[in-house]
């Protein structure tokens, strides 16, 4: 099974959303991610995600950039896709990529709350205050996964910084 994650943006919004992309991986799916800028090289060359998918800007200019991109999340045959982010544009990004199920949070639990519109599975969440990375674990429920309180963080390698840090501890 293939998996498109959308979860755009912000580094700390990127870092809870990695258990997703684990325990993904973890039960054999191939997984992709759409991401902007700021979160790429937390999903660039990380062993749970196949494919990191540059998200083009939200400006007139890069209309033919996100035509492209578009064309190649089609081309990819997604199984699932996930709206992490319960944004329009996130919801828009999951929605272009063909995927065969699109699933998101469940509109009250969404930041722009009518983008649910654009989604085919609408997933509630508790009414208890939860952490942010068991919300977006949730979602797995939709596709048989019990993952909640999973909290592995897989990093693509560093190997420049893990030297430096070696030839610091050695002086």
């Amino acid at each position: 099974m293939k998996a498109l994650l959308v979860r755009l943006s912000a580094i700390g919004d990127v870092v809870h959303t990695l258990p997703v992309a684990a325990a993904l991986r973890q039960r054999g799916f191939e997984v992709d991610w759409v991401v902007e800028p700021p979160g790429r090289p937390l999903v660039q060359a990380n062993p749970a995600v196949s494919r990191a998918i540059p998200a083009p800007p939200a400006r007139p200019a890069g209309l033919a950039r996100a035509w492209s991109t578009a064309r190649d999340l089609r081309r990819s045959r997604h199984d699932v896709a996930l709206d992490l982010q319960g944004l329009w544009k996130s919801a828009a990004w999951a929605r272009a990529s063909g995927a065969r199920r699109v699933i998101g949070f469940a509109g009250p639990w969404r930041r722009e709350r009518l983008s649910e519109m654009l989604l085919g599975v609408r997933v509630p969440l508790a009414p208890v205050p939860t952490h942010v990375i068991d919300k977006t674990l949730a979602l797995l429920r939709a596709l048989g996964i019990e993952a909640e309180g999973h909290r592995e963080f897989p990093l693509p390698p560093a190997p420049e910084e893990t030297r430096r840090v070696s030839m610091l501890a050695q002086r």
